[in-house]
């Protein structure tokens, strides 16, 4: 046996015994003769390992084939049972990315001579013998272990499944048929593994539909995953993994549902192939208040594509859930805002104003709320101002209020400012003096000459006399336009529009710490910004997150 697996194989068989417990007949008569066995097979202390290193590839302590009967006349053998006890295996990936089990086919010599006549030969004889039906009913594994290593990592990994048990059924070489499978395991001190499904053996990309879960698995052991893929190492967490993998004529769909417990990332390790994202948002706006990030990640593509690699497809996917989550993340947390989440990153003031509106208000009551679920978070405001909307508009609030208080008017709030009455003669005859204070003592009639160019209408100013005892123009229209030259000329402090965005951002900072009840440390702000709005009524206040890391 040593001698067949070495002439065929890479391997040494290093032990194993077999013994048979049954009954063999010869059949003569007919067209086929042939030999028919009946009862057990067993193999004890199995081992085979590696030629090249020594390292054990395969071993079982025993294994046990009950209700064996084989006939070769009718090419056919049924198993009903085989129990393997104790078996342990080690699957390795190597820097190069190829596998311990890569190669352990030795390559059928080829004669030099007459190669051709001895495969047309061979292709012949083949052809003419129907195939060799195997079939086992059950196969059950108890108490096994897998030794695994992946080498092509950042920083090399290795673990093992131990108390591995479980059960396959159905298995045939006949076409079409499926096996069903069940197993689980332990991994490291408390983690679990499990896999179920079915799948045609004899061509898998036909049909397979496997689910593998792992349950409570400590997270630090994976670091070397987490510094090639994200170039950082794990600090602490638990995972939990439900990996649905069904296949139909090599169609892959994919449902991958992944659950951290409070997990958290440590240093960076240096890595080429790292993501360049900022992980640390991400998952704290993936984390919930119970420190839980439950994420899905389909995984879609066909086999037969010669660029498939499955594990670069789960890779890909979740670069794309990552990259969408801290590129919109309130969108990403959508779910938690009841809709409209792509609305609330924006706090919304009228022009030349940084009074909150009740509307907004709502909105950074929402906001607050999402912040108490996710507690790795911190909200960041910019105050921002718009240069055409704002400066006219503090430049008319400005004015209004010269008027009203050169008019001896007391002024109650900042709205009272519009309520200037144009029909008014003592409010004529301020703006004219108003006009006359920023263009000059010939600026009014220029005003009076070019409105009534742009008009074709002779304007009526007010009398000074009759405005002594309170009648004014009728030509209303005429004084609303001279207080819009007033307007245009009224000046502004070099720094009025950044103080506007000052004090939206304080407005939104002081209503998030007194009436929201979020802690002061988990807000913050920033420099204030220009934006261009396309509304007077939407100047926004702009809203971010981060982990202040």
């Amino acid at each position: 046996m040593a001698g067949l697996v070495a002439k065929h194989t890479t391997l040494k068989l290093v032990s194993g015994s077999a013994h048979a417990a049954g009954q063999l007949a010869w059949e003569g008569r007919g067209k086929t003769p042939g030999v028919r066995y009946t009862g057990n097979a067993s193999i004890d202390d199995f081992r085979l390992d590696q030629e090249s290193n020594g390292e054990r590839l395969l071993a079982f302590k025993g294994l046990l084939a009950e209700s064996l009967r084989i006939d070769s006349a009718s090419r056919q053998a049924n198993i009903e049972d085989v129990r393997i006890f104790a078996p342990s295996g080690k699957f390795a990936i190597a820097k190069d990315r190829s596998t311990n089990f890569a190669g352990v086919m030795r390559k059928p010599a080829v004669a030099q001579n007459d190669t051709t006549s001895k495969t047309t030969a061979k292709a012949a004889l083949a052809d003419s013998e129907p195939p060799f039906d195997v079939s086992v009913e059950r196969v059950q594994v108890s108490n096994g272990e897998l030794d695994f290593a992946d080498q092509s990592l950042a920083l090399p990994f290795a673990t093992l499944i131990r108390e591995f048990t479980g059960t396959v059924t159905g298995i045939s070489t006949q076409a079409g048929v499926r096996a069903g499978l069940k197993f689980e395991g332990r991994v490291d001190e408390f983690g679990q593994a499990k896999i179920a499904g079915s799948a045609n053996l004899q061509q898998p990309k036909v049909f397979t539909d496997i689910t593998v879960s792992f349950r409570n698995v400590a997270m630090s052991p994976l670091t070397p995953y987490s510094a090639t893929f994200a170039g950082r190492r794990i600090s602490s967490g638990k995972l939990s993994l439900d990996l649905h993998y069904k296949l139909i004529n090599s169609q892959l769909l994919g449902e991958n549902k992944v659950l951290l417990e409070q997990f958290t990332l440590g240093e960076r390790v240096a890595s080429p192939t790292a993501i360049n994202l900022p992980l640390d948002l991400a998952i704290a706006l993936l984390t919930d208040s119970n420190g839980k990030i439950d994420l899905s990640v389909p995984v879609r593509g066909n086999v037969d594509n010669p660029e498939f690699a499955y594990g670069h497809l789960v890779w890909q996917a979740i670069r794309t859930v990552l990259t969408n989550i801290v590129t919109a993340p309130f969108r990403a947390l959508g779910s938690l805002f009841g809709g409209g989440a792509d609305k609330v990153d924006a706090i919304d003031f009228e022009a030349g104003r940084a009074v909150l509106a009740p509307p907004e208000r709502e909105k950074l009551t929402r906001v607050a709320g999402v912040l108490k679920q996710r507690p790795q978070l911190r909200l960041v405001v910019e105050g921002r101002y718009d240069t055409r909307h704002d400066a006219a508009a503090l430049r008319t609030a400005a004015a209004r209020r010269i008027l009203a208080d050169r008019q001896g008017i007391k002024l109650t709030n900042e709205s009272d400012a519009a309520l200037a009455n144009f029909a008014n003669a003592k409010t004529q005859r301020t703006i004219e003096a108003l006009l006359e204070e920023r263009a000059g003592k010939d600026s009014i009639d220029k005003f009076k000459d070019s409105h009534e160019k742009s008009t074709g209408k002779p304007v009526s100013r007010v009398n000074p006399a009759l405005a002594l005892i309170g009648r004014g123009s009728s030509d209303t229209q005429f004084y609303e336009a001279m207080f819009d030259r007033v307007i245009e000329l009224q000046p502004l402090p070099k720094d009025a529009l950044q103080s506007l965005a000052a004090q939206r951002n304080a407005a939104v900072l002081a209503f998030l710490k007194t009436s929201s009840g979020l802690e002061a440390a988990r807000v913050n702000s920033k420099a204030s910004a220009e934006v261009k709005a396309d509304k007077a009524s939407e100047i926004s206040t702009a809203l971010s997150l981060d982990t202040g890391k």
